[in-house]
């Protein structure tokens, strides 16, 4: 019985040190590598097509043009152009981006272009559902040549030094394959 708590709590333990936090792997870096796996292009490159009301609504709130040309990477005769009601040229929304994030969700809202109905978004799920199987897929191995053997015997295993509870296992597959090949060549 005691063994079967140990057992229990040992794989309770590596199983909550080795979960993945999602949030975390977004805060790695590598966000933007995600964000492209699981979302289509079209995404980004839609225009806004109220940009003259966006740009005066940003300015109300006490940015300049040189503000939101510098939050956005971009020129302030862009920004002009795109607040000149006549003018043509739109801005995308993933230009404008920087600026939105900057001043807060919802304080300011784009009326984008329709998608194509070619274009797709993968919900969530999808990601977090991802990003279990390549951990899994990637602890599968360390659970089956480190922690495994561990377990049969977690006493002896330990007392060993840390070094050594690797190996601790593959003596114990060996012993059992020597027995294993004396058998079958006394028959």
């Amino acid at each position: 019985m005691q063994y079967q708590i140990q057992k229990v709590m040992f794989t309770f333990v590596f199983i909550r040190l080795t979960c993945v936090n999602v949030n975390k792997i977004r805060g790695i870096g590598s966000s933007e590598m995600y964000k492209k796996l699981f979302t289509n292009s079209s995404y980004h490159h839609r225009k806004v097509l109220n940009a003259p009301d966006v740009i005066k609504a940003i300015s109300q709130l006490g940015y300049t043009y040189d503000d939101i040309a510098d939050a956005c990477g971009l020129s302030k005769t862009m920004i002009s152009r795109w607040a000149d009601k006549n003018n043509k040229s739109l801005p995308t929304k993933y230009q404008l981006t920087p600026m939105l994030k900057k001043i807060g969700a919802g304080r300011v809202i784009c009326d984008v272009e329709v998608l194509s109905p070619a274009a797709k978004q993968y919900p969530p799920i999808f990601f977090i559902i991802s990003v279990i199987i390549c951990t899994l897929i990637l602890l599968a191995p360390l659970w089956w040549l480190i922690v495994e053997p561990c377990i049969s015997n977690i006493e002896t295993c330990g007392k060993l030094p840390r070094y050594e509870m690797i190996s601790f296992g593959n003596n114990e597959l060996r012993d059992k394959f020597e027995a294993l090949q004396s058998c079958s060549a006394e028959n």
